[in-house]
């Protein structure tokens, strides 16, 4: 037993610890979003951290262990285990670990009656540190104290260095990826089924909830009043909780006492606003896709929330001559990036590598590593269209608003001329001031002089709206997590 405070470790994990009769320690540390995040403030080499990925097949779920910078090949996986295997659903996850915070999954997985493979690569260093189930301290063992406890794991090889998923740009080839010195094709790191089902599965898009549906048709009655958003969005706890909590946040820096959502409608967010984020909110139920990483459910959110409160904080500056509406500026900010979700939800062990390369290589535009890994095999011309053609099919046939529609497949296209292009001049400005604090997926973070000036926008301006954003609105904490069910 350590002289500690179990209560900085889920309960499931101090178990498991005692039982084996493990010497570890807490290394404290302020609330990070990620372990990448924690070993960077930590000043800890990631080779120490150990990294959980919980895995399904339809049938049985499973726990992956791997080096923190190493990354998951399912094809290895697949030859060991003879199972396909792919990143399990933010339910399953949810439902096996109640005792941990969201994506603080240790690597435990025998503590929660997982069956448990860990790669070789994980024992070349003396300690082994990981989250315990919380996402504001660590525990660190020895290397003999962590084989004791995966004593009754699969030992084995199946992951590779994250070094391999480095763009080479000095071979001039597009389609390969430095692994040392060998290069090493992104078709290695494919899953099993090399994707043979995907013309089908793209057809097979989530339908917009229920709730969402019903709030969208709130917007096309002209005699909708405040009380029937308020109605419909109180039949939803979890919406409205966040929807208070955002009234009450630095987003809006509302200074009076907000008790209600009805206050929270009426004073800070009004109806235009709550009604985005209620839609946005519910839809983002629709998807089953991972939590983490810089493509993860979560930081996609937290853009979306940044993006339409940066557009609320900015439409008020745009030419007067484009009359922009306020709910379709805040639908098509809060929705931009759901052809994301769609390919995370559709492709999950493609998502998944995506999601890890992007990590390895922010400087390179998400467009760009997307049609090298989600454009292959069968696939290859339906999923070259990019996530933003294929957020607007989505935005189709959820029955979104044209404007919205448009705005979203062209928001990283300067070039758009057309119908609404107002719109999508406008997101295409919100994501690349957003780019600027890392925040989202524009391929670079210059105004295009010519955009600027259809919008009647002044840069300086512009830069100091956001500028003040970010500021006010530095830690947030949970607040900019989506609702999931």
């Amino acid at each position: 037993m350590n002289d500690t405070n179990v209560t900085t470790i889920a309960s499931s994990v101090e178990e498991f610890l005692s039982c084996h009769a493990i010497h570890y320690d807490i290394l404290s540390h302020v609330p990070t979003q990620s372990l990448e995040q924690a070993a960077s403030r930590l000043r800890i080499s990631p080779y120490e951290f150990a990294r959980a990925v919980v895995l399904s097949d339809g049938d049985e779920a499973c726990m992956a262990v791997l080096p923190l910078n190493y990354i998951l090949d399912f094809s290895a996986l697949y030859e060991i285990t003879g199972r396909n295997y792919k990143p399990a659903p933010v339910k399953i996850i949810r439902r096996i670990f109640k005792d941990c915070e969201s994506g603080a999954i240790p690597p435990l997985g025998m503590a929660y009656g997982l069956k448990t493979i860990v790669d070789n690569s994980l024992y070349r260093t003396d300690n082994v540190i990981f989250e315990a189930g919380r996402h504001n301290s660590l525990v660190r063992i020895n290397r003999k104290g962590f084989l004791k406890l995966t004593s009754q794991a699969k030992h084995t090889n199946f992951a590779k260095p994250e070094s391999s998923l480095k763009q080479d740009e000095a071979n001039g080839q597009s389609d390969l990826l430095t692994h040392g010195d060998e290069g090493a094709s992104i078709h290695d790191f494919a899953p099993y089924e090399k994707m043979n089902a995907l013309l089908k599965d793209l057809y097979e898009i989530p339908a917009l909830p229920d709730n969402a549906r019903k709030l969208l048709e709130l917007r096309s009655h002209p005699d909708t009043s405040e009380n029937d958003l308020l109605s419909m969005i109180e039949r939803e706890t979890d919406i409205a909780e966040k929807l208070l909590q955002y009234a009450r946040s630095p987003f809006f820096a509302y200074e009076g006492k907000i008790d209600t959502v009805k206050d929270a409608i009426s004073r800070v967010l009004g109806f235009d606003m709550a009604l985005s984020m209620a839609v946005g909110l519910c839809a983002m139920k629709s998807f089953q896709s991972t939590s983490d990483g810089p493509l993860g459910l979560n930081a996609l959110w937290k853009h979306s929330v940044y993006s339409a409160i940066l557009a609320k904080r900015l439409s008020g500056m745009i030419s007067n001559e484009h009359n922009l509406k306020p709910d379709v500026v805040y639908m098509a900010a809060l929705m931009h990036n759901f052809g994301l979700l769609l390919f995370g939800h559709l492709f999950q062990s493609e998502f998944f590598l995506l999601n890890r390369m992007v990590s390895v290589n922010p400087e390179i535009p998400v467009v760009e590593l997307e049609h090298k890994i989600l454009a292959m095999g069968r696939a290859r011309e339906v999923l070259h269209i990019g996530h933003s053609t294929a957020g607007s099919c989505l935005m189709q046939k959820w029955g979104m608003p044209e404007e919205v529609i448009i705005a979203i497949r062209e928001h990283h296209n300067v070039d758009y001329h057309g119908p609404y292009e107002e719109y999508a001049k406008f997101i295409l400005i919100i994501d690349r001031l957003l780019k600027r604090y890392h925040l989202g997926d524009a391929c670079n973070i210059s105004l295009p002089k010519s955009v600027m000036d259809y919008l009647g926008l002044d840069e300086d301006q512009a830069v100091s709206v956001l500028e003040e954003l970010i500021e006010e609105c530095e830690d947030l904490g949970d607040l900019c997590e989506p609702c999931l069910a």
